[in-house]
């Protein structure tokens, strides 16, 4: 889902700009709450897996791509603030380094894939894992992992109709709504069961680093500069 150049009309590329960079801005204030020395390693771990897997893209014919994402996991192991962090980092060579997406498109790039993932699938995550019990927690972060593909996907579509830029493309409107929300449920529910299984995984070999799924207590601890 990265954005090109010149896909969105100048309003709405300074508008995503502005918005990315707030939200950018308020993740990095939020790193000092949920990263601690031992954790700075995975954080970089996590930044290395999110670039390989997105890597990984199917072109869509319509300006832009389908692949997985991995922002759901990332912040449920390291929390969502880290894991914006992380993931803008990853986006940002994807474009200079790799030519994903364009330049002027980087803070819709950030938006769709990385900032409406997390909130909607960490934050769907955070709500509902204290009304189930600790053995649906990696059932429950595939579901708000897949779920978050499709929102991104939305947002995408959304920003697209608004605010695409005139002549982006001469397909119909209802052909790139259907080839990108389906498309998405598809890379969805593969994202959901890869969540679900390396959730599983890391929670069998070490439960400690999964930031999410330890009690609220903890997992909302400042740890970064803190003595014990």
């Amino acid at each position: 889902m990265h954005v090109p150049d010149g896909f969105l009309d100048p309003a709405t590329t300074v508008l995503t700009t502005a918005v990315a960079g707030v939200a950018l801005a308020f993740a990095l204030r939020g790193t000092g709450r949920e990263l601690s020395e031992r954790t700075v390693p995975l954080a970089g771990l996590l930044a290395a897996f999110l670039f390989a897997v997105q890597l990984i893209n199917v072109p869509l014919g319509i300006g832009t791509s389908v692949h997985i994402l991995g922002v759901v996991f990332a912040a449920i192991v390291l929390g969502p603030c880290t894991a914006l962090v992380c993931a803008s980092v990853v986006l940002l060579v994807q474009s200079f380094v790799m030519g994903f997406g364009g330049v002027s498109g980087l803070g819709a790039s950030m938006i769709v894939m990385d900032l409406v993932p997390i909130l909607i699938g960490y934050g769907l995550f955070s709500v509902a894992r204290n009304r189930l019990p600790a053995s649906a927690h990696g059932v429950l972060a595939g579901v708000a992992a897949g779920l978050s593909a499709v929102a991104g996907a939305g947002t995408f579509l959304g920003l697209t109709l608004v605010g695409g830029a005139d002549g982006i493309s001469d397909v119909p409107t209802s052909v790139v709504a259907g080839s990108l929300l389906g498309s998405h449920v598809i890379s969805g529910l593969i994202e959901g069961v890869i969540t679900t299984s390396m959730l599983a995984a890391l929670h069998k070999a070490r439960p400690d680093l999964i930031r999410g799924f330890a009690p609220l207590s903890e997992s909302s601890r400042p740890v970064v500069g803190s003595h014990q």
